[in-house]
């Protein structure tokens, strides 16, 4: 998984330590991963979004699949949530205000396609960030999509939800 990273073949990216916002199980499609799918999705992700060896990577994920997301996402820091939207609440739960990331990152990924994650695009890119919007299977949120610098699907089968 080396060779450039991700400011060095996107021109639209700035330089510098990335900020990684990661919804696994969104990623993975599926409430209830295998290894194989976490580590085949984590794959595709470094394929597409190459992280830098500075980028800050959190991993969101249910309790349930947890120890699958944690083995699956090396070096990242896993939270966990349980219940409707838990881990995307515990992803949020754990980041700081939006001025505050865009004052130490020069870029922050949301790696979901999750509606629930359009008002964090909106107030990052309204403090200025650039925002980066990666998803896994399924639908992509039109709101947050519309807030983003880029959209970088990491399959072709991405729907644009309504």
């Amino acid at each position: 998984m080396s060779g450039p990273q991700t400011a060095q073949i996107y021109d639209w990216c700035p330089k510098g330590r990335w900020l990684h916002l990661v919804d696994a199980e969104n990623l993975c499609g599926t409430g209830a991963p295998t290894a194989a799918d976490m580590l085949w999705v984590r794959r595709r992700y470094f394929e597409v979004m190459r992280p830098g060896p500075y980028d800050h990577t959190i991993v969101a994920s249910s309790h349930h699949a947890g120890l699958v997301t944690g083995a699956g996402w090396p070096g990242a820091r896993l939270v966990l949530g349980s219940g409707v939207d838990g881990a995307d609440r515990a992803l949020l739960g754990a980041i700081r205000t939006a001025q505050e990331m865009v004052q130490r990152f020069a870029g922050i990924v949301i790696a979901s396609g999750d509606h629930i994650f359009a008002d964090l695009a909106i107030d990052l890119a309204e403090a200025g960030g650039t925002v980066v919007v990666t998803c896994g299977k399924g639908r992509l949120s039109r709101q947050l999509a519309e807030h983003a610098a880029a959209v970088l699907p990491l399959f072709d089968d991405t729907v644009l939800a309504a």
